[in-house]
């Protein structure tokens, strides 16, 4: 079976869901929508979300997710949207600007975060 699509919105869920209901193995190429938004998630996020080479959107926010934003997000080509804000980041590689030039392949149009606490010098919207 493939499991392509991920969505935990709006419950009482807290703690660490990254890595525990992420798919591994074979399903990681296959992933092409992760929403994880409004709920008290926390923790910080896995590099492997970077091997997510299919993940077109990745929702990630109103959590308290923390620490820095993992460099390898910056290898999701096929991004096109990607939403941070509302969480406890401390900074974002700046390497996720390149998905947003459409000359250097990305195709990152929606990229929302909270700018003034991480730094966003690409972001579509800042909140």
């Amino acid at each position: 079976s493939r499991f392509d699509e991920l969505q935990i919105i709006n419950t009482t869920m807290t703690g660490s869901p990254i890595p525990d209901v992420l798919p591994e193995g074979n399903n990681v190429a296959q992933m092409s929508f992760v929403a994880l938004t409004g709920n008290d998630f926390s923790g910080t996020l896995p590099s492997i979300i970077g091997s997510f080479q299919s993940l077109t959107k990745l929702l990630l926010q109103n959590n308290a997710f923390s620490g820095d934003v993992p460099s390898e997000l910056s290898n999701l080509q096929s991004l096109v949207e990607l939403q941070m804000q509302g969480n406890d980041f401390d900074s974002v590689p700046p390497s996720m600007c390149n998905l947003r030039n459409a000359s250097g392949g990305g195709m990152l149009e929606i990229y929302v975060s909270d700018c003034d606490e991480v730094g966003c010098t690409c972001c579509s919207e800042c909140l």
